[in-house]
């Protein structure tokens, strides 16, 4: 939908409001093989430490490389999607988080062992 004073009324604004910082979103329909090939370029490139932008590009520049039929070159099957809102690297959670977590997992662990040599006093 178009609004005035909102601009285009996306199913991208409805994630922005639930707290996402970025969305890959289509600005029309594109094909299930073509954007699957993508997507799955993309994420591999988010992996490798690329901003989304970047990631996208790559992605978009690998499916021309290795489209199947020149046709499937056109950007109809390929320029819809884009990179709305924090563009920024995927960052890994760091060491602390890892400790925190094994941490918390040995302390939960032995209240249950405590509990059970409690209860296996008695």
């Amino acid at each position: 939908d178009l609004r005035p004073g909102e601009g285009v009324m996306s199913l991208a604004r409805g994630f922005f409001y639930s707290g996402a910082q970025s969305v890959v979103s289509s600005l029309w329909p594109i094909t299930d093989k073509g954007g699957r090939y993508i997507m799955e370029a993309f994420y591999a490139n988010l992996e490798r430490g690329e901003s989304k932008s970047s990631a996208l590009r790559k992605a978009k520049l690998e499916y021309l490389q290795n489209a199947a039929a020149p046709e499937l070159k056109h950007p109809y099957y390929w320029a819809g999607l884009v990179v709305l809102g924090d563009n920024s690297p995927v960052a890994e959670p760091s060491p602390v988080y890892w400790i925190f977590i094994v941490v918390t997992l040995f302390m939960i662990l032995f209240v249950l062992w405590q509990r059970k040599s409690v209860r296996g006093g008695h």
